[in-house]
């Protein structure tokens, strides 16, 4: 089922650049701001970091390789997608856990995807702690900026918390 809507959504977009005097060569450039998940994923792969375009053609094969029919691959890289500090019950080890379980299972990922969904499962204060660091270079300073941070805001909401508690005991 997900591979014919990947056909139909191909079918969309290329209509729809064909009209608009989009040549193919570009298709993939016009439309990067535009993709999330897999699609993200297999773009920031294609694009070089050199400024050489991206193959619509081998995007457009990669993408249906990928939404095949019982393809764990698509499975494990949908979860990899979603995958969230939140949804690990905010538990930074668990979420660091399922992230290199994950990571380690997906075929083709490179250092910089993995950055960039690692960081974009965190919560923005621990995004912008990576970011204040600097440490969105290396997946390994990201983990530790990150881990560092989830510490210090555990730590910082089990004060409030006790501060709470005995504010509210003090009252009885």
């Amino acid at each position: 089922k997900t591979g014919v809507k990947a056909e139909e959504w191909f079918f969309i977009v290329e209509t729809i650049a064909r009209r608009s005097g989009i040549h193919e060569e570009e298709i993939i450039n016009s439309l990067v701001h535009r993709l999330t998940g897999n699609a993200l994923l297999i773009a920031m792969n294609l694009i070089k970091a050199d400024g050489n375009q991206a193959s619509w053609k081998e995007f457009k094969e990669q993408f249906l390789d990928l939404c095949s029919s019982g393809s764990s691959q698509f499975r494990l890289r949908n979860e990899f997608c979603d995958l969230k500090l939140s949804n690990c019950e905010n538990n930074f080890e668990r979420y660091l856990y399922k992230f290199q379980s994950l990571k380690n299972r997906i075929f083709g990922l490179n250092e910089e995807q993995c950055i960039f969904q690692f960081i974009r499962g965190l919560p923005p204060r621990i995004r912008g702690e990576i970011e204040a660091k600097q440490a969105k270079n290396s997946l390994k300073m990201a983990i530790t900026v990150a881990r560092n941070a989830s510490e210090w805001m555990g730590s910082s909401q089990q004060n409030v918390e006790v501060v709470n508690f005995v504010k509210h005991q003090g009252k009885v």
